[in-house]
Order: structure tokens, then C-alpha cells, then sequence
């Protein structure tokens, strides 16, 4: 079967509606426990046109099949910016079709194309699809790393 493109159209305000299931969907499916006021509360920054990230809808924009959320920082090791993909969600019918790699490649070359030196992103350590998925697409774990995190009031 031919690999579907990868159409990804960056987000704004006016797109909450179509986001918010998108990222409903993908919290569960990660049994992410979060509230539907806490998910569009931070989904609205996302899309208020904040300069710490963006987020893209996968596929046609009447009808998207997923979405990519970026946030940006600065690394002295990489350089200059780098971005971290915070979620990646395409719905499952799909994302077996080649759509989820054309989607993360186009993402990179987007992100490169306006100064971002790496890309970052978690995946769990037993989702071995995932892994394969990140491979294929030139993503390496980070040998002597771990990512920790303390969250902040």
C-alpha cells in the first residue's frame, strides 16, 4: 500500500474544537488521568500563539486523524534550539498506514527549517512499536540518561 503524505497544518486558538478530542483520545490511550478543564486550559496556551511551542493537526485540517505537540528550549550541548515532541497521537486505523513516520519526518524538517538543532521526545519503555516507530525515523536513546522530572506549583 502507498504511504498516505503527511499533511500537517499548524494550529491556532480557533482550533480548540477540533484539538481538544484529538488530545482526549490520546490521554487515555496513555492513561495520562487527566481533566478535561486541565487538558484545554493547556492545550489553550498551545494554540494562543505562544513563542514555547506549537501544536499541528495530522491530516486533512476538516478532518484531522492526529496531532503533534512541540514545545522549544534552548541547549548549550545541541547548540542552539532544540524542540521536544510532547504528544504524537494518530489515530489507530491510521497510523499504521506510514502516515505516523511521514508525519514525524515532515515535523523535523519544518522544525529545522526554523533553527531547531534537535528534536526530543519520551516514549514508554514498553512500547516497542513506538521504538521501532523512533528508529526508522533516526530517533537513538541517550545512553547514561535518564529524564527526570519534578513538577512545580
Amino acid at each position: 500500500a502507498p504511504v498516505m503524505a503527511a499533511v500537517l497544518t499548524l494550529t491556532g486558538i480557533n482550533d480548540l474544537k477540533r484539538v481538544a478530542p484529538l488530545v482526549a483520545v490520546f490521554h487515555l490511550k496513555v492513561s495520562l488521568t487527566t481533566s478535561d478543564p486541565h487538558r484545554k486550559a493547556a492545550t489553550t496556551k498551545l494554540l494562543d500563539g505562544t513563542p514555547l511551542g506549537a501544536l499541528y493537526l495530522i491530516g486533512p485540517s476538516a478532518a484531522p486523524v492526529g496531532h503533534i505537540a512541540i514545545s522549544h528550549g534552548l541547549s548549550i550541548e545541541f547548540g542552539g534550539a532544540y524542540s521536544l515532541i510532547d504528544e504524537f497521537f494518530i489515530r489507530p486505523p491510521i497510523s499504521s498506514k506510514g502516515l505516523s513516520a511521514e508525519s514525524l519526518l515532515t515535523v523535523c524538517k519544518l522544525l529545522e527549517a526554523n533553527g531547531t538543532r534537535s528534536v526530543h521526545l519520551e516514549v514508554a519503555n514498553a512500547n516497542e512499536t513506538a521504538h521501532q516507530l523512533y528508529s526508522r525515523c533516526g530517533y537513538s536513546l541517550r545512553t547514561n540518561y535518564h529524564l527526570m522530572n519534578k513538577e512545580l506549583n
